[in-house]
């Protein structure tokens, strides 16, 4: 992580200043495991759907067709809890005009199926498609209050059966050609997307809730946002995604648009740049590259090799 000073508080009177806290930037870059396969990539694209189920899920397969609706799922609307109507999906779609959108946090489905039904309603279907990440594994509510999703969410041996009925609702809505699960956490559905050099028009996060962890999303969904393109998400009036969007509005010198009490959306500045050297300010701060190798070839390949990997400013 690095660090970057948030605005400071307004002083309080005369002789008291507020001083501004020091906010812990998520690194944007890759340096592990995706590194090796990005360079593979030549430059960022905006994917079709059938690029997206074929690097997701292979050449010869279609996860609908090998769907088995174990848990013998049916169409369930108990949870109503979404603010994607029909007429903020419509607005989206007149107002950006998208090809690759991203959802952040799909649940059962039912904020999925609104956005493909408003592709499919703006003659759009072949042109523009949906990918939803999300472990399907419930936050930390879902788990610590159960008896308050007990509609919406069943379990077999241990496990939350919100992935079955996702998927239902998708086949039962013909949106298999429009919308794509991608199974993962948030933050690996980020770095995904960095690998792959991937660049959505129009992200919608509805995942984390808790202080810090929408903050972090924020930092890497921003990264994988076209210029012009749309961040939206849900849930303002929660203490904990209200204090992360302030604090990335604050640390980046944004503007934020609220639409009603509980949707909000920044719209990304065509010249946006990361502050320059933001990611470079804790490589090697903690001497994390001394005493790696005691082989003085392995010592220096891997110096060799680090000069290479270490990401600049983008």
């Amino acid at each position: 992580p690095t660090h970057s000073p948030a605005t400071p508080d307004i002083q309080a009177d005369s002789t008291h200043t507020e001083v501004a806290p020091v906010v812990c930037v998520p690194q944007v870059e890759l340096m592990g495991p995706g590194l090796k396969y990005t360079k593979t990539v030549r430059h960022e694209t905006t994917p079709t759907f059938s690029l997206a189920h074929r690097t997701l899920y292979g050449r010869s397969s279609n996860i609908y067709a090998e769907f088995q609706n174990c848990a013998s799922k049916r169409v369930n609307q108990e949870y109503t809890h979404s603010q994607v109507t029909t007429q903020l999906t419509d607005h989206i779609l007149k107002e950006l005009n998208p090809r690759f959108m991203v959802e952040v946090g799909s649940f059962t489905g039912i904020s999925s199926v609104r956005f493909g039904q408003a592709i499919v309603r703006h003659n759009l279907r072949g042109q523009t498609w949906l990918l939803c990440i999300d472990t399907w594994l419930g936050d930390l509510r879902m788990w610590l209050d159960k008896p308050a999703f007990a509609a919406s969410l069943t379990w077999r041996a241990g496990q939350p059966e919100i992935y079955d009925q996702w998927m239902v609702h998708i086949i039962k809505a013909n949106l298999t050609d429009v919308v794509l699960p991608f199974r993962q956490s948030s933050i690996l559905g980020a770095r995904f997307l960095k690998a792959t050099k991937w660049v959505a028009d129009f992200i919608y996060l509805d995942s984390a809730h808790e202080v810090d962890e929408t903050f972090n999303e924020l930092v890497l969904y921003w990264d994988r946002l076209a210029p012009g393109g749309w961040l939206m998400g849900d849930d303002y009036v929660w203490r904990a995604v209200r204090h992360d969007v302030m604090k990335f509005v604050a640390t980046f010198n944004l503007t934020l648009t609220r639409m009603g009490e509980l949707v909000w959306y920044l719209k990304k500045p065509k010249g946006f740049q990361w502050p320059a050297t933001l990611f470079q300010r804790s490589l090697g701060y903690y001497r994390e590259n001394e005493g790696v190798f005691t082989d003085v070839q392995k010592r220096n390949k891997y110096q060799s090799q680090l000069a290479k990997e270490t990401p600049t400013s983008p």
